[in-house]
């Protein structure tokens, strides 16, 4: 058990003021932005109030983890700031093109401010805790597990598409595409969490596994579809159809399929929570890279290929996706067991994905 003054819980008082204070800074540097932007009213007012979103969430972290023994928060933090990056990025790409676009270097910064965010936001997630076991709650962690698996994909699929060319092209925005494709595979992977800790002692562990993981790779592919079409192409996905490619479908293919085999061999939930936490994170990156080439390239109709002219903002976006997927999902497992324990119940056999 671990003492409430203890390092560890000392030192997850220092991570939540620092996520505050970045989820602070990148709204203010997002209101700053706008400023110099000088874009048309309607898009500085969205930006405007995207960003304060993120300057909301912010002061709601830091007074969750002021004054407490262990920093505790309610889904209201993560949940305002990604939000609000997510409306931060709808109305910066609509700016990046066109007759009054931003300078590229303002623009540039605008997309940086947006990856903090989203690793903000997600690391204010982290903190979301609760002792009860009723539906409400359940629910509210399924959100908190889907939502962090869905942003930290998206990251990895946005670092997989500035590395498949040479030239970065900031994103684009298609709401249709968006509100279509991408928000039905995020609703998709939040239903696969509930499904997960709804039924955790199934009778066939090995076929409620694969049932639950086909529901991965059904709302990994709505979800890259959707951003392929909306941040690459700009375009309606449903309009677009797909070009088709031979070598990306066979990737994407094996790629589903290693996604959906994965756990085969720990059929056992004991067996399985002994696999380290961050290992199967890692091995689900590895994955979904090639998951996210192989569909892209359907989708695009090229065969799959990856360009290292964009190797530093592709970096920045894979750095940023591994902090999401192999480092704050584990930790939230990781505390959830951690609070169990202290509870005076058992821990808990949650799988990282």
């Amino acid at each position: 058990m671990v003492r409430s003054d203890s390092p560890s819980a000392a030192s997850l008082v220092w991570i939540a003021h620092g996520l505050s204070a970045l989820l602070a800074a990148a709204g203010l540097a997002g209101l700053v932005l706008t400023r110099w932007g000088r874009v048309s009213l309607p898009f500085a007012a969205g930006e405007a109030v995207a960003s304060l979103l993120v300057i909301a969430s912010a002061l709601a972290l830091f007074r969750s983890a002021h004054g407490n023994e262990r920093p505790v928060a309610g889904l209201l933090p993560g949940e305002l700031a990604l939000d609000g990056a997510f409306l931060y990025l709808a109305m910066i790409a609509e700016t990046f093109r066109g007759q009054h676009a931003v300078p590229r270097d303002v623009a540039i910064a605008q997309f940086a401010v947006l990856i903090l965010e989203l690793v903000g936001g997600s690391g204010a997630l982290v903190f979301f805790r609760t002792e009860r076991q009723d539906a409400r709650s359940l629910f509210a962690m399924a959100v908190r597990s889907g939502v962090l698996l869905a942003v930290g994909s998206l990251l990895l699929a946005m670092a997989v598409a500035a590395a498949s060319v040479s030239t970065f092209h900031l994103p684009n925005w298609n709401w249709v595409s968006f509100l279509g494709l991408t928000v039905p595979g995020i609703l998709v992977l939040i239903a696969r969490e509930e499904v997960k800790k709804r039924r955790p002692s199934a009778n066939h562990p090995a076929l409620a596994t694969f049932a639950t993981d086909g529901m991965l790779v059904v709302g990994l592919s709505l979800m890259v579809w959707g951003s392929t079409a909306n941040l690459t192409l700009g375009v309606d996905a449903f309009h677009l159809g797909v070009r088709g490619d031979l070598a990306g479908a066979g990737l994407w293919l094996l790629a589903a399929g290693a996604l959906l085999a994965r756990c085969v061999p720990w059929p056992r939930p004991r067996a399985r929570s002994g696999r380290p936490r961050i290992a199967v994170a890692i091995g689900y990156i590895v994955a979904l890279t090639a998951f996210v080439v192989g569909e892209r390239a359907v989708e695009l109709g090229k065969q799959p290929a990856i360009v290292t002219g964009q190797v530093e903002i592709a970096g920045a976006l894979a750095v940023a996706a591994v902090v999401v997927l192999a480092v704050m999902r584990p930790l939230t497992f990781a505390l959830d067991d951690g609070m169990r324990v202290r509870s005076g119940g058992r821990q808990g056999h949650d799988r990282v994905l």
